[in-house]
């Protein structure tokens, strides 16, 4: 007892903000076993925004981003880090704005910061050879006035002087990347055979005034370019960080990765050379230096697979070394920059005379105020199967689970690891039974919008995969958990239409196993078991699209009357 009372005079003859500097070192859990030792240091951590930011970053699995300069007090930031989980939980809509529709949309896309942009205006393709030429097309992004305005205000509206026909966007990097597939030699012979050059524009968002967007400052080659000949289809441009990828498919799927700041190509190869592959392939970026594929060249009885690949720091004998920046196009024929191979991660084994068809994989935005971390990030991946009656399963994946597979082995061979060994634990399995296409804009960070058709209106589950949903209390006193759920109160979101939203708490989260019972697409009972809690239940009507963001809503209003193309952004 002597020595107890003795260490805490020691601790006591420090001063608070030492000891916090020392804290600092600690991570969230040794923060909460420290603030039980003794009252003082319980106290401290209670009452100090630093150590408090700290463990509700980690409850929450986010990262702050601080975007301010200077950056916001860590009070402020801590404010509204415990204001954004709280709007989560009650789930309570309080703002509500209209986008006009103004144009043709042919591109529309929900990115960070709650910014909705489209492209303005399909282009017009060219009968001979199926490339689009230039037409009037517009670039239009709109950021909500968040908390103050219900008038959304236009952030960018500009003329393009390329025909576009995708496109992403990184706000946090000032970035606009534009997909343009362009001729490059005309062959007089065949019709089906033209070499095509692929150009990828690196623009600046900083432009406010109804000008082209001009090339972007950091880009030393400010427009990527890869040839390749035609036909072909194209995935969705991803960005992150300094990275840039992209698939091209024709009889085989081609993965291009670009440092798009330095203009070096990182990756620049074919899953498997040897044959051509049944589906185009899809990307999906567990972290800056790694990415899982999906499997193309698999037996169509089999389940199919998913391959991490993970970029090469250094050159090695059977990959070329990183290419040197230039403007000229990249010829994918006849260039092999491959990744390493760390993993083939099997799927669900199929039974006999069940046949899989194309594999989708996308991974869901995490860019936000506070993005989500490496381990709080999810995979979304949707397998169709052709069965007598055809059959499609999304699976949520957890990032963290494939984090260690992107490690090199000790052998120069990539692990395989059954379905058995990474699956049930990593992933959550829902029958999708609606037309619902898992985009990105579908989910983002740990959220996920699932849709389900019921009567005249279109039921919207809004999934939360959060393990530590029930420790959140832990500092918030003035939340009382136990108060029952209500129903937000019903508000005009179109014209015609009503949207209701019943948040579900308290929560309990869903542990218990879901089994998908041998049946005539798998083998063996399918068994997947990553926790998830049911946020709320949204009910909009059928010709509504619904868009998840950070902490809104974005409905697009479909179909073919007056306000087709309207956007409704409900902030919560």
């Amino acid at each position: 007892m002597q020595y107890r009372t003795q260490h805490h005079g020691l601790l006591d003859r420090l001063p608070n903000e030492l000891l916090i500097d020392i804290l600092r070192f600690i991570d969230y859990r040794g923060l909460i076993q420290c603030s039980l030792v003794c009252r003082r240091l319980s106290q401290l951590i209670r009452h100090s925004a630093r150590l408090q930011l700290e463990i509700e970053l980690a409850f929450d699995m986010v990262l702050d981003s601080v975007s301010s300069h200077p950056p916001a007090p860590t009070s402020e930031r801590l404010h509204h880090l415990v204001g954004r989980r709280q709007a989560w939980r009650n789930f309570h809509f309080k703002e509500c704005g209209n986008i006009p529709s103004d144009g043709d949309s042919h591109v529309q896309c929900l990115v960070a910061d709650g910014i909705f942009s489209s492209l303005m205006g399909p282009p017009q393709f060219d009968a001979t050879v199926h490339l689009p030429r230039l037409t009037t097309q517009r670039f239009r992004a709109v950021r909500p006035a968040p908390y103050s305005s219900k008038i959304p205000s236009i952030d960018i509206d500009c003329a393009l002087d390329i025909p576009a026909v995708n496109f992403a966007m990184d706000p946090r990097q000032d970035l606009l990347l534009l997909v343009q597939p362009h001729p490059h030699i005309l062959n007089s012979g065949r019709e089906d055979d033209v070499d095509v050059e692929l150009r990828l524009h690196l623009r600046s968002l900083g432009t406010r005034s109804n000008v082209v967007m001009t090339p972007h400052p950091l880009a030393r080659v400010p427009v990527l370019s890869a040839k390749i000949s035609a036909p072909f289809d194209l995935s969705l441009p991803v960005i992150q960080d300094e990275h840039v990828a992209i698939i091209l498919h024709n009889t085989k799927s081609y993965v291009l990765i670009w440092n798009w700041k330095s203009g070096q190509n990182l990756v620049c190869f074919t899953p498997d050379s040897s044959e051509p592959h049944l589906y185009p392939a899809y990307l999906s970026l567990i972290s800056d230096q790694s990415f899982v594929l999906t499997d193309v060249i698999s037996e169509r009885g089999s389940g199919g697979s998913l391959k991490i690949f993970t970029l090469d720091k250094q050159s090695s004998p059977e990959t070329d070394a990183a290419g040197v920046a230039s403007a000229a196009p990249l010829d994918i024929t006849a260039t092999h920059r491959a990744p390493t191979h760390t993993a083939t991660l099997q799927l669900p084994p199929l039974r006999p005379g069940a046949a899989r068809g194309p594999i989708v994989l996308h991974a869901a935005p995490h860019v936000a105020q506070f993005s989500a971390t490496l381990e709080g990030r999810l995979h979304l991946l949707t397998m169709h199967y052709e069965t007598p009656a055809a059959r499609s399963f999304r699976f949520i994946i957890d990032n963290g689970a494939l984090l260690p597979y992107t490690q090199c082995s000790s052998s120069s061979k990539a692990k395989l690891v059954p379905w058995e060994s990474w699956g049930p634990d990593a992933t959550r399995a829902f029958i999708r039974n609606d037309d619902q296409n898992l985009l990105p804009r579908h989910a983002h960070g740990r959220h996920v919008l699932l849709r389900d058709k019921r009567g005249g209106r279109r039921c919207h589950h809004i999934l939360a995969f959060d393990t530590k949903y029930s420790a959140h209390d832990l500092y918030e006193h003035e939340y009382h958990p136990h108060r029952p759920p209500r129903l937000t109160c019903d508000f005009e979101l179109l014209e015609g239409g009503r949207i209701a939203a019943a948040p579900s708490y308290p929560a309990s989260i869903v542990t218990a196993p879901t089994e998908i019972p041998p049946n005539d697409v798998f083998a063996v009972p399918v068994i997947t078991r990553l926790p998830y809690h049911i946020v709320a239940s949204v009910y909009a009507p059928l010709d509504l699209d619904l868009m998840l963001d950070d902490d809104r809503l974005v409905g697009i209003q479909g179909g073919n009357g007056p306000n087709a193309g309207d956007v409704e952004i409900l902030v919560f």
